[in-house]
């Protein structure tokens, strides 16, 4: 399940159940809110080009916008024109309704595909952003930086110095988790299947459908996630503008493996067209442009046309136009230069009108064909092909998504927390309870919350959880629990709320690895978990107390039992024994007897201690962890408090 997925899962709980503390009233969760009906104006960019005394002085009356083929009536034309041509409405409506983004002043987003980025691509594409955020950004313009790596990563956020963006970008290159060694191996999957083929045509084939099926999975997930993050343009003034760094992004994905299984290799009749389509949909909700850029540049030419090069160059060319070309936007291949691509981008920003139109009669959330007309010879006009009109409930959905893709984004007063709690390893996989807690609430009623969290490796969400919670106490925590399985390795858990009384958002991210078994032992990282009154559901059933993950940075109260938990994972060949040992030290010290794990005791064992209430006094203090005669220890610090502070 992909990111987008489970957002509209997360908004459309219009008949979860309502929970309360013992006692107290909830409000039933009534039908979701009625759209508001108050005169909001869509619009439609439109770039013209022709000569600068003509482009630059057409008016309202000049344009003729068409959806789905039959004519909008517009509202007003705004004109943002640079080269000595004033910011200037059209036309007396125009003028109350006038952007007010000076001409020339654009946000970009310089998006890097890692999954579809060679190691050719990765390097040039990094050092091309630097050299087009010297000449595109400043004079009010701005840029932000994503990469989709090893996870989705902000780079840098919308900024207009030139100096902060380019020593992001320096940071980037130097970041080893953002980079895909996928495409770069590519050649290495055509020599597989070749090898193949000379057991059997059959293998081959079967070769070259597997690794279709991996290229059209990747495409899929790696689009949904640069689709989510045109979001960000929430908010944003035109012109918008995501600038995509990629090489292998294909509509076919993997038709290519075929060229080398052999002529008597059908493929597959599959294809990621519709992660496209919905990047495309996107860019039009959003009103975004999008400008695509190979940055492997040249590809060998000693490939013919019907050999796998062949059909994999033409499948790339072909997807990153699509990506661009239906939102108004460019593609850039065989390594065009910096000059040609920021002369393109400057033209494309020089003479820029925006056509306003009063939407509701138009159908929403659904992508509508769009065609602008001008009545000036000499001049044309050029815009995206699709428009989709947002209801306002997928525009929450749109906060919310950009809430997951960029929780540090999020300016809320109520902040999110995460928390996992290690359970057990089974079958090569790790089992935790994970924990969305939104901390005792500071509104005036405790809220009626959509909640959800999705666990993210690279960029396929395995694992995900949703649920409504309404309470009506202000003071108290709101906590979804899930019970998730972990693959060995870095992860990712993206938390969101929503309160959808006063639209209050809250996010939160939790980034943490799981340790992968060698030949010595291992120790997870170490959870501190307490009993405290709230409203926890798990599994659609609530509870008034629960045990509540206290964060690295938390209090912990003396006054109240704890609880410490941590998985001891012994070695591969399991054949050793293991003698655990676990203290607390600090203001006082308390010891706890050694655990003995037998030789033919499972690969690891959840280690659980107990601290009884009123052991502890108030100061700091180190629960350790440490397998005897290994050398192999793990720690975690944190700090008890008396009565009075944790009340406080």
């Amino acid at each position: 399940m992909v990111i987008r997925k489970h957002l509209l899962a997360l908004i459309i709980l219009t008949a979860a159940p309502s929970f309360a503390l013992p006692g107290e009233s909830a409000e039933a969760i009534g039908p979701a809110p009625a759209e508001r009906t108050e005169r909001v104006l869509a619009q439609v960019e439109a770039i013209v080009d022709g000569p600068r005394e003509l482009a630059g002085s057409l008016a309202h009356d000049d344009f003729r916008l068409f959806v789905t083929g039959r004519p909008v009536e517009l509202i007003a034309v705004d004109r943002l024109c640079r080269s000595g041509l004033e910011l200037a409405p059209t036309d007396e409506i125009a003028s109350s309704l006038a952007q007010s983004t000076p001409p020339g002043r654009a946000s970009y987003l310089l998006y890097f595909d890692q999954h579809n980025l060679t190691m050719e691509g990765r390097e040039t594409s990094i050092a091309l952003a630097k050299e087009m955020v010297e000449e595109l950004v400043g004079k009010g313009s701005r840029a932000a930086i994503v990469s989709a790596g090893d996870r989705l990563l902000t780079v840098s956020e919308f900024s207009g110095a030139v100096g902060e963006l380019q020593a992001a970008l320096d940071a980037l290159r130097k970041d080893n988790s953002q980079w895909d060694e996928y495409p770069t191996l590519e050649h290495n999957r055509y020599r597989r299947i070749m090898e193949a083929g000379w057991s059997s045509a059959g293998a081959a084939c079967a070769m070259a459908r597997s690794f279709q099926n991996d290229e059209i999975t990747r495409t899929e997930g790696a689009l949904e996630l640069f689709s989510s993050v045109l979001a960000r343009f929430l908010g944003e003034e035109p012109p918008k503008v995501a600038i995509y760094f990629g090489d292998t992004t294909r509509i076919k994905a993997g038709r290519h493996y075929f060229a080398v299984a052999g002529v008597g290799c059908d493929r597959n009749p599959f294809d990621a067209l519709s992660a496209f389509q919905r990047v495309t949909q996107d860019a039009a909700a959003f009103g975004v442009r999008v400008y695509a850029v190979q940055a492997a540049g040249l590809t060998d030419s000693n490939f013919a046309s019907r050999t796998a090069q062949g059909w994999a160059t033409q499948d790339s060319h072909g997807g990153l136009k699509a990506l661009a070309l239906d939102t108004g936007g460019d593609a850039f291949l065989n390594g065009a230069s910096v000059e040609t691509m920021v002369g393109r981008l400057n033209a494309d920003s020089d003479c820029l009108y925006v056509l306003n139109f009063d939407p509701r009669a138009l159908p929403k959330d659904t992508a509508l064909t769009v065609r602008v007309e001008v009545d000036s010879p000499g001049v044309r006009v050029r815009s995206r092909s699709q428009l989709v009109i947002q209801s306002d409930s997928t525009r929450k959905t749109a906060e919310l998504l950009a809430a997951f893709t960029a929780p540090e984004s999020v300016k809320s007063r109520l902040p999110m927390n995460g928390a996992v709690v290690p359970i057990e390893f089974d079958k090569g996989r790790f089992r935790a309870l994970v924990q969305a807690i939104i901390p005792a609430s500071t509104l005036p009623t405790g809220g009626e919350w959509d909640i959800g969290m999705s666990l993210v490796f690279g960029s396929v969400v395995r694992n995900d959880e949703s649920g409504r919670i309404s309470v009506d106490r202000a003071g108290v925590p709101v906590v979804l629990e899930s019970e998730m399985t972990f693959r060995p390795g870095p992860f990712d858990i993206l938390f969101v709320g929503h309160e959808t009384r006063s639209g209050e958002i809250a996010a939160g991210q939790f980034v943490g690895e799981w340790p992968r078994r060698k030949e010595q032992p291992v120790i997870t990282e170490i959870a501190i978990v307490q009993p405290t009154p709230g409203v926890f559901l798990r599994s659609g059933k609530v509870r008034t107390n629960g045990s509540l993950s206290v964060p690295s940075d938390g209090s912990i109260r003396g006054a109240a039992p704890i609880a410490m938990l941590s998985l001891v994972c012994r070695p591969v060949d399991r054949k050793k024994a293991l003698t655990v040992e676990r203290a607390i030290t600090g203001e006082s010290v308390v010891e706890f007897p050694p655990l003995e794990l037998p030789s033919d005791s499972g690969p690891c064992t959840q280690v659980r201690d107990i601290v009884p209430e009123n052991t502890l006094a108030a100061g700091n203090f180190s629960y350790s962890v440490r397998i005897k005669g290994s050398g192999v220890k793990r720690s975690r610090e944190f700090r008890v408090v008396g009565q009075n502070a944790a009340a406080q």
